[in-house]
């Protein structure tokens, strides 16, 4: 269980680095080479805002997944809506949040041993036949 918490952790913040990455370089107009300078900046508009809210919420959902798996999950998976220019970054997020709301079985649950049944006589299992 902790395994899958701690890849939600890291593919949750790595997603949102790379999201951030990926409006840095739009904002820098590293992408739209070859193209006028009112292409570029209305693809800076329709990429930059929705790359910002990915790579915050991405972040955020990465570090309280740790304390609030529910939580967590539900911001990657808005993050991973808001994400959909970044298709790494939104398989990332949507991978982080399944591994967040999926519900395990405790380790400790599968491995447990019931203990042998206490000896009961029949006067303690209140038989009428036997008592006096």
């Amino acid at each position: 269980m902790k395994k899958f918490i701690v890849a939600s952790m890291a593919l949750g913040i790595v997603a949102g680095v790379l999201a951030l990455d990926f409006m840095w370089l739009v904002s820098t107009g590293a992408l739209f080479i070859g193209q006028n300078y009112v292409n570029t900046l209305n693809a800076q508009g329709i990429f930059l805002f929705p790359s910002l809210y990915t790579g915050v919420l991405g972040i955020a959902g990465g570090i309280i997944v740790k304390f609030r798996r529910p939580a967590g999950g539900i911001l990657m998976i808005i993050a991973a809506c808001l994400a959909m220019p970044n298709l790494v970054s939104m398989a990332m997020l949507i991978v982080a949040a399944v591994f967040a709301l999926k519900q395990y079985e405790p380790e400790s649950a599968s491995q447990a041993v019931m203990p042998p049944p206490l000896p009961q006589d029949e006067w303690e299992r209140g038989n009428p036949a036997t008592k006096v």
